[in-house]
């Protein structure tokens, strides 16, 4: 009786299934990225939500600061925590850029760390962990985090 007189509901009842069993097949280079378009996307819809609803604001300290924002902006702040960390390294090395062409700089670099950060899942994922590969990744991220703590520190 229900297909009767609502029959739409059943065609997008049938997509969001279909959709979501094709987000299984998706590799982690793909899903990776996907959900962080869709965590900017929830908090673009909350940015906009708070301008009729003032009371959606988070308080929070990152990196010592404590600060009060919007619940949409600090979703996408969090989000994209990969960018300001790999992105403010580099950008203090620059003059002042404008907000207009940093924020989407920033947007990328993590949309790529995110998509590097899957290839990099799906081959641990192949692999049997075994000491020697368990040492091999610790010493890659600890490579990693040095060069980045050497950015932070030869600003100064």
């Amino acid at each position: 009786m229900a297909n009767r007189y609502f029959p739409k509901i059943n065609i997008i009842k049938h997509n969001i299934l279909r959709g979501l069993k094709g987000f299984r097949k998706k590799t982690f280079r793909k899903i990776f990225p996907l959900i962080y378009l869709y965590i900017l996307i929830i908090g673009l819809i909350l940015t906009f939500i708070y301008s009729f609803v003032h009371s959606l604001v988070i308080c929070s300290a990152i990196f010592g600061e404590k600060f009060c924002t919007p619940a949409g902006v600090f979703i996408i702040l969090l989000a994209s925590l990969p960018g300001y960390i790999i992105a403010g390294n580099i950008f203090s090395f620059l003059s002042k850029l404008p907000w207009v062409v940093s924020f989407p700089i920033i947007i990328l670099i993590s949309f790529i760390f995110y998509f590097v950060f899957g290839i990099f899942i799906e081959k641990v994922k192949g692999k049997k962990l075994n000491s020697e590969n368990l040492s091999k990744i610790i010493i890659v991220f600890g490579f990693l985090l040095f060069l980045l703590l050497y950015f932070v520190l030869s600003r100064n």
